[in-house]
C-alpha cells in the first residue's frame, strides 16, 4: 500500500508540474496529428510525422529563454533554403535580448543567424537566414545573450518533404 501511495503521488506530481496544455501543430496550414513523447524537467516533447517539438513549458509564461514558435524553409536550390524563424523572448533591451537562432543537424552549413539588436517592442518577431544548405533531420533553436539556449525547439526531417518548395511549420500552445 505504501508503494502504491508513492506511485500515485509521483504521477500526481508529474501532472501538476506539466499543467494543462492545448497544442495544435500545423504544416503548410494543415493541422497535423501528434503524440506526446514525454515530459521531463519542464520540457514537453511531442512528435509528428516528419519531426518533433520540444516545448519548454517551465518558461512558457516568462519567456526568459528564446523560444522558436514557427519556421519556414523556402527552397532556393537543391538542398538549399532560406530559413525563417519566428522567435518569442522577453527582450528588455541591450542587457537581455534574443541574439541568434540556428539551424542545426548533421548536414547543415550556414545555419547561424546572428540577431544584431533587441526586439523588445516587436514580439514575437521573424527573421531569416538565406543560403542554408541542409538535409535530413534538422532543428531550430534560438538563444539570448543572458540565458543562452533553453527555449522551445522545432525539428523537421527535410528528406521527408523534398517535394515541397516551401515548408511552413508552426504550433499554437495554450498552457496554464
Amino acid at each position: 500500500m505504501k508503494y502504491l501511495a508513492m506511485i500515485v503521488l509521483l504521477v500526481f506530481s508529474s501532472a501538476l508540474a506539466q499543467g494543462d496544455y492545448q497544442l495544435k501543430v500545423f504544416l503548410n496550414d494543415n493541422e497535423l496529428a501528434w503524440q506526446e513523447e514525454g515530459f521531463s524537467e519542464g520540457v514537453l516533447k511531442v512528435s509528428f510525422a516528419g519531426g518533433w517539438l520540444e516545448l519548454n513549458l517551465a518558461d512558457w509564461n516568462s519567456f526568459a529563454y528564446a523560444h522558436v514558435l514557427a519556421t519556414t524553409f523556402q527552397k532556393t536550390a537543391e538542398a538549399t533554403y532560406t530559413v525563417s524563424a519566428t522567435i518569442r523572448h522577453n527582450d528588455t533591451g541591450w542587457e537581455n535580448y534574443a541574439d541568434a537562432f540556428e539551424v542545426k543537424g548533421d548536414s547543415v552549413e550556414n545555419g547561424l543567424r546572428v540577431l544584431l539588436h533587441p526586439h523588445e517592442n516587436e514580439q514575437p518577431f521573424t527573421r531569416s537566414q538565406s543560403g542554408v544548405r541542409a538535409s535530413g533531420l534538422v532543428w531550430l533553436e534560438a538563444k539570448d545573450n543572458v540565458e543562452g539556449l533553453g527555449g522551445s525547439r522545432i525539428a523537421v526531417n527535410l528528406d521527408q518533404f523534398k517535394e515541397l518548395e516551401r515548408l511552413e511549420l508552426h504550433y499554437e500552445l495554450r498552457y496554464e
